[in-house]
């Protein structure tokens, strides 16, 4: 109170103090990587075989995330392609997983699968690096932006060797 016509008998109650919380608001686009091998494990051998690479792409934020774009860089050997891709949302096309919405405390996934022909060479690495690369809200969180996933292609040498042998008759 500031002015008044007649006498304040108490002065301790003219003012007041309020207290609010601010609520931090803001997207938090988590990436994680694995390889999902099908059968297990991926050894190369006379037929071909699979493995998934499955990105889960999750907003641990308090918003929305939209119109997310993550670049996905595949490093395949000789003998290791892309068979197929699946996304649960947005659209993949190599190497670019875009037109993505993530609702807060959901998560996407896009899955792609490898073929490993019987001539691929052992030993050879397949690697995978995605990276968060745009959206429109800001991110609050830039240390789980990136995920590197790698995996060891084996192969078998087997050997038959025949004897012969006298029979005792």
């Amino acid at each position: 109170i500031t002015a008044l016509n007649e006498t304040d008998d108490n002065t301790t109650n003219d003012s007041t103090t309020e207290t609010s919380t601010v609520l931090s608001v803001g997207t938090d686009v988590e990436l994680s990587a694995e390889f999902v091998e099908v059968p297990t494990p991926v050894v190369l051998g006379p037929g071909m075989e699979y493995l998934n690479y499955v990105l889960s792409a999750s907003n641990l934020g308090t918003a929305d995330a939209t119109n997310v774009t993550i670049l996905v860089n595949l490093t395949l050997p000789t003998g290791v392609t892309v068979d197929s891709h699946s996304a649960t949302a947005g659209t993949y096309v190599p190497i670019t997983w875009s037109n993505l919405s993530i609702a807060s405390g959901t998560t996407e996934t896009l899955t792609i699968t490898l073929a490993i022909d019987p001539t691929a060479s052992g030993e050879d690495m397949i690697s995978v690096t995605s990276a968060l690369n745009l959206l429109d809200e800001t991110d609050t969180n830039a240390n789980n932006n990136v995920s590197i996933a790698s995996r060891t292609v084996s192969s078998i040498d087997v050997a038959l060797s025949m004897m012969e042998s006298a029979d005792p008759v």
